[in-house]
Order: structure tokens, then sequence, then C-alpha cells
């Protein structure tokens, strides 16, 4: 005779829509705070994050959107207008913390810290964060997307992407021969091609595959030229 379990099982709750939740928030709170980041999926340099408020009803510049559907020039005429109009901060990982703590670890601390800054000047703000990130123990919102949808997303983006991107024209003047200031540490064609010929250099991230494929494939080589010694 089976044991029936005595437990009675309950409905399963569904999950939270967190972007329908936005568009009943949005217009209730004061204050929106969205963040974003940059430089998750390099091969090399930092990961930048950034975090924004604005009032629920702020305009925001004429353009203003994903910075991935912005050119350079457009980034960085709304990255100076954003920089000196709403209140943000940055929180960034070197590649040797990425290496160290791992990836999501690394943008959690990022996120962390960034958006805990901005919370000073708007306490009660009500924070989305772009992509699938959990932050624990700290209340927010995550859908992706929300850099094309959410304006204070978009502003968080633009400034985080401009950021980074400046950083790594220093790199690519400190560590030439990658094309950093080209493909700001993503892995490109030309960015490959600095790989094969020189190696990495210390702003890599050696735990990332495509490096460590490149280490199997170095010490393979060397085994390959040393050859054989028969006695």
């Amino acid at each position: 005779m089976v044991e029936k379990n005595s437990e009675v099982e309950g409905p399963e709750v569904p999950p939270r829509d967190d972007r329908a939740e936005y568009e009943k928030l949005k217009s209730i709170v004061h204050f929106i705070l969205g963040a974003d980041e940059c430089g998750l999926g390099s091969w090399a340099g930092p990961l930048v994050t950034c975090a924004v408020a604005v009032p629920r009803d702020w305009r925001p510049p004429f353009g203003l959107n994903d910075s991935k559907k912005l050119g350079p020039k457009k980034r960085e005429q709304l990255f100076e207008i954003l920089r000196n109009k709403i209140p943000y901060a940055c929180g960034m990982a070197q590649s040797d913390e990425i290496d160290r703590v791992g990836i999501t670890l690394a943008l959690r601390r990022c996120f962390r810290y960034c958006i805990e800054n901005v919370l000073v000047r708007a306490p009660e703000a009500l924070i989305v964060i772009d992509g699938e990130v959990r932050i624990p123990g700290m209340d927010h919102l995550h859908f992706p997307k929300a850099d094309g949808i959410v304006p204070a997303v978009m502003a968080a983006s633009v400034i985080g992407k401009v950021i980074h991107d400046r950083y790594m024209w220093l790199m690519a003047e400190k560590y030439p021969g990658y094309s950093f200031h080209k493909n700001q540490g993503y892995g490109t064609k030309d960015h490959q091609a600095g790989l094969e010929k020189l190696g990495p250099c210390p702003i890599h991230r050696q735990s990332y595959l495509p490096l460590q494929k490149l280490k199997t494939a170095e010490a393979m080589r060397e085994g390959s030229d040393q050859g054989m010694v028969v006695d």
C-alpha cells in the first residue's frame, strides 16, 4: 500500500512580470533609478556599471536611446548633457577581479555599489536594472531590453558606455596591437589577430573561454616545437 503525502500543495505562484510592474509603478513613484552595464562580454578590460536617478516626469534629451543603438558621436554628446543634469554613479571591476570571483559576483558588486551611491540622492526611487541580474537583499525590478524602454536605464547605458570606451582608448595606447580603441575589448577579428600575434596582455580576462583556448593552443604549439626526446 502506497502512503499518500499528507501535505497539500498550494497553487504555484507565477513569476512576477517586472516589465508590467514597471508600467504600473512608473507614474506613482517620485523617482526612477535606472542601472545598466557595459563590458560584460568583453575579452579584455573592465566591467562597468552605471546607475542614474531621474524624476518620474523627467524629459530625456532628444535622441536618448539604448547606447548600442547610438553612434559614438551621439553618445558623447548625450554624455556631456547627462553628466551635468542628473545624479549618477559608476562601478568598475577589473579583469583580475573577474578572474578571481567570476563575472556574476563582480557584476553584482558593481551594481550594488553604483545603485547604493545614487540612492543617497533618491532614497525612495524605483530601481530598474537592465537584464536578468538579481541583487540579493535589494528590492528592484529587472528585465531584458530595459535600456530601450526605461529612460533612466537609457541614460545609465549611455554614461556607462562612454566611460567604459574612454577607458579602453587609454588601454589602446598602453597596450597597442589589439585595436582596443576600435573593439573596446570585445572579440572582434582585429582583436583575435592581436591575440594570435602578441598573446594576452595584463587586462585580458584569463578566465574567459577564448583566452583559455588560446593558452591551450600555445601550450600545444610549444610541446610540438620541442618535440620528443628518445633515449
